[in-house]
């Protein structure tokens, strides 16, 4: 008996390397209840994801039908290597995401690179200098970091 396409999608998505729902979500840009919901069959992807999930896990339009046949064929390695560069790329940004300075950040930044070195080091000083109700400021790097 054939698979129906909530075990057919989760199966495919386990064999091209997406380990959670989340991985092969954030691939296509949804959530990962969503996948969730395909996975148990509550609701179906639309055709715009229908063509990312072609894409992405290298089917067939008719794996999206009922009464597919298990005609798919297993990843090749470089589609596997492909699917784990994609789940890398996007765990970096989202890292990156987290490394950005606020505007104002950068602002206060781009002021500083602007001084003079007399000016930075009064600036480094003020800030370091512990006050009455100022935390003991962080030590400062060796000068060239």
């Amino acid at each position: 008996m054939a698979k129906r396409f909530g075990e057919r999608l989760r199966a495919r998505r386990l064999e091209m390397g997406f380990k959670k729902q989340e991985d092969l979500g954030t691939a296509l840009g949804v959530d990962q209840p969503m996948v969730s919901r395909w996975e148990r069959e509550t609701h179906s992807p639309s055709e715009p994801y229908i063509e990312k999930l072609m894409d992405l896990l290298k089917v067939e339009k008719s794996f999206f039908e009922n009464d597919h046949s298990p005609a798919t064929t297993s990843p090749t390695q470089s589609e596997i290597a492909m699917v784990h560069l994609i789940n890398k790329n996007i765990q970096l940004e989202a890292k990156l995401q987290s490394l950005k300075l606020t505007d104002q950040e950068q602002d206060l930044l781009d002021l500083f690179r602007q001084a003079t070195d007399s000016l930075r080091e009064l600036v480094i000083q003020t800030l370091s200098s512990p006050g009455p109700n100022k935390p003991q400021g962080r030590a400062r790097r060796a000068s060239g970091s």
